[in-house]
């Protein structure tokens, strides 16, 4: 079982509340079902991925960096990780240190870095 998760499940940010809290729910979700159902030999994992360019977010005005990865390049990763679960953060959204680090506390630097990350590429003014 795959579920996508976001860096956005990691930490909130501003007009993206629902969304970050989903995408958190996701995550302790699938940590659960993944150990209630390691006995069956059924994976379960969590696939955070980073940006991506798609359609859905250039509709929504996103600027594409560098940085934002391909969706297949996404998909074949999140594939070949599908016994590592719970959680596999994407090497492409940064990996393992981008998660730690928007776990880490304190949480208002965090929260601000998102604001002013997302406004950076244009998903809100």
């Amino acid at each position: 079982m795959v579920f996508v998760g976001s860096m956005a499940g990691f930490r909130g940010s501003p007009y993206n509340g629902a969304y970050n809290a989903a995408k958190a729910f996701g995550r302790i979700f699938s940590e659960g079902l993944w150990y209630e159902m390691k006995d069956f030999g059924v994976d379960v994992v969590e696939f955070v991925v980073g940006g991506m360019r798609t359609p859905a977010m250039a509709r929504r005005g996103m600027v594409f960096g560098p940085e934002v990865a391909d969706p297949a390049d996404v998909a074949r990763e999140g594939l070949a990780h599908l016994a590592d679960g719970p959680v596999w953060v994407s090497e492409l959204a940064g990996g393992m240190p981008v998660a730690e680090h928007l776990n880490s506390f304190p949480r208002p630097p965090i929260v601000t870095e998102a604001a002013d990350g997302l406004r950076a590429i244009g998903l809100y003014p």
